[in-house]
């Protein structure tokens, strides 16, 4: 299946492969109460978001609305590999 491979070829990479559900889960801790991010936006207070780009903060607040990746991709117009 694609979602096993992706899984595998990710790990195999030195990735760490995470479930979308505790992903999500992760996201919405770590983003509750940030303001709405843009180009200007300060940093983040939260020290766990503060090395992100705002592309990642972007992606990040993404996934925690629970969009799949091909969405995220589309709406961002970047490639799907790269979300």
């Amino acid at each position: 299946p694609p979602r096993l491979r992706a899984a595998v070829e990710a790990v195999e990479s030195g990735l760490i492969w995470v479930g979308s559900s505790l992903m999500n889960y992760l996201i919405k801790g770590l983003t509750a109460g940030a303001a709405p991010e843009t180009e200007s936006a300060d940093p983040p207070d939260n020290p766990l978001l503060a090395g992100l780009s705002n592309r990642e903060l972007q992606i990040a607040k993404l996934i925690a609305e629970g969009l799949p990746n091909g969405e995220i991709a589309t709406q961002l117009d970047i490639t799907e590999r790269t979300v």
